[in-house]
């Protein structure tokens, strides 16, 4: 997690605990591995934590399951979410994990959090960084104490630490805590269970980028893809273009032979490569493409549709709405058959002047760039967010906060 960031959950956590919140938080790996941040939450202080999140940005995502609540926000390239666990953390007493004068938990009790843990089946590794570097500071004796509620071989288990054998930890629960165990793995299930059918209506959004050649629609794509990856929301990325049909793919053969048959055909470079626009100069042709493509991207969404549920975010650079700039399609059309189109949840139009662009596409002349600009101003009433870029840093968190908006 960049280091501003981390300076302002640190100031949040200031603020809450001047505020009489009772909270701490679970671990530190989110400093070093931004992730997501795991805090326990009193919950008779619910309702000021909320209050002083949204005031600092966040925006709350979910109360669903029932004891946990979510919140996330955008800063300076990183997505913060904090993952809430309300009243005490699953089937350990408020004596070992409770609410004290600290947010942070002293080494003995993060140590045994992080053991606990390993003894719920996450990998040893994910922990091994951190527990030797609180082991120093650990009272073993109270370890061992904490640890022999749970576990039957605690004293095998702090050995093994003491050696920093971390590889050879292997907890065993005592028979009283399986059975809460157990009750917690199905209250989990019925409501991961419960989410799935619920994410069945309510898929991950669907974002597609839009703009003309040189804007940096592709670059802001891609940056967006690896902001998400940094977060817990695993993206999946695809290239949404219709120079190839992915679902009426004998067309590719048709649309192939009619290229090759056509007389007017323009040469350019665009970014180093070599591009072909191709003039059929037929009525026919101009009426028929719309409704080709309508049929090609109906198909695509359906086809993007199990994406949406596998991943946290689905990103697509270009989408039907770009055939607009084809000289062979009626514009008329493509403007109809657009409002019929299932519509993605966020289209962000990324632009730039005439004179950038021109700079940045020296190898396409600056009617064609003009004609681009125009021809996307008239499919202005599908775009849900307009953004320049001359900065990326700020078209990125422009587009973020309008992504997390739709969360």
């Amino acid at each position: 997690m960049e280091k501003s960031n981390v300076e302002f959950i640190l100031d949040m956590a200031e603020e809450l605990r001047r505020e009489n919140v009772r909270f701490f938080f679970l671990d530190e790996r989110w400093i070093d591995e931004g992730r997501d941040i795991d805090l326990c939450l009193h919950r008779e202080d619910t309702e000021k934590f909320d209050k002083i999140a949204r005031k600092m940005g966040f925006r709350f995502l979910s109360k669903f399951p029932p004891w946990k609540r979510f919140y996330v926000t955008y800063r300076s390239g990183d997505i913060i979410l904090l993952d809430v666990h309300l009243g005490k953390y699953e089937g350990v007493s408020q004596e070992i994990l409770g609410f004290g004068e600290s947010y942070w938990l002293d080494p003995t009790r993060q140590v045994f959090y992080y053991i606990y843990r390993i003894g719920l089946g996450e990998p040893i590794t994910k922990y091994e960084k951190y527990m030797k570097m609180h082991l120093p500071r650990v009272d073993f004796n109270r370890l061992e104490g904490y640890l022999r509620v749970y576990f039957r071989n605690s004293k095998e288990l702090v050995d093994k630490l003491k050696g920093e054998r971390f590889n050879e930890l292997k907890p065993e629960h005592r028979l009283k805590h399986t059975l809460t165990r157990g009750l917690y793995f199905g209250r989990n299930t019925l409501f991961k269970t419960l989410r799935w059918f619920w994410r069945l209506f309510h898929p991950a959004p669907h974002v597609v980028f839009l703009g003309p050649n040189g804007s940096g629609k592709t670059t802001l794509a891609k940056a967006v893809v690896e902001v998400a990856k940094k977060g817990k929301f695993k993206p999946y990325y695809e290239y949404g273009g219709r120079y190839t049909f992915r679902c009426l793919k004998p067309l590719n053969w048709a649309r192939s032979k009619a290229k090759k048959e056509a007389k007017n055909v323009e040469t350019a470079v665009d970014g180093g490569r070599k591009k072909e626009i191709v003039r059929y100069n037929s009525r026919a042709i101009r009426l028929v493409i719309p409704f080709i493509y309508y049929i090609e991207y109906l198909l695509r969404t359906l086809c993007i549709y199990p994406k949406r549920l596998k991943y946290k975010l689905v990103v697509t650079d270009r989408w039907f709405y770009d055939l607009i700039t084809s000289p062979n399609a009626s514009k008329g059309l493509t403007r109809t058959l657009s409002k019929l189109l299932p519509k993605p949840t966020l289209v962000v139009y990324v632009y730039n002047d005439p004179d950038v662009l021109v700079e940045r596409r020296k190898g396409l002349s600056r009617e064609l760039i003009e004609n681009q600009l125009r021809d996307f101003e008239l499919m202005s009433n599908v775009f849900d967010l307009r953004v320049k870029s001359d900065s990326k840093e700020r078209a990125l968190e422009e587009v973020m906060n309008a992504i997390i908006e739709r969360l």
